[in-house]
């Protein structure tokens, strides 16, 4: 569980992000801390599942809902998710990096 998630007010409203959303990022601004990485097209992604996030957010969401968070963020251009068929992961795309600027 993380413990203290850091919500950009200010970002939401800017980027049209909801709080369930912006845990999601806050979480992601920390993924190298604690997800596995693996590189694909040299390019550094993080292996991680719904049951993670879930578990690292609790208050915030329950483990179905986590897919379709992380799918509308994909959607929208702030997370980059890669399926290769030998490995998958997620990373924060350069919109979703716009969420940790002041």
């Amino acid at each position: 569980m993380r413990y203290n998630i850091i919500i950009n007010q200010q970002k939401c409203l800017e980027l049209g992000v909801n709080l369930k959303e912006a845990a999601i990022l806050s979480l992601f601004n920390e993924l190298s801390s604690w997800a596995d990485t693996v590189v694909i097209y040299d390019k550094v992604y993080y292996r991680i599942n719904e049951y993670d996030v879930s578990e690292m957010l609790p208050v915030f969401m329950k483990n179905d809902e986590v897919e379709y968070y992380l799918i509308s963020l994909v959607g929208r251009g702030f997370i980059d998710y890669l399926d290769n068929s030998i490995n998958s992961g997620y990373r924060l795309s350069s919109l979703g990096k716009k969420y940790n600027e002041l």
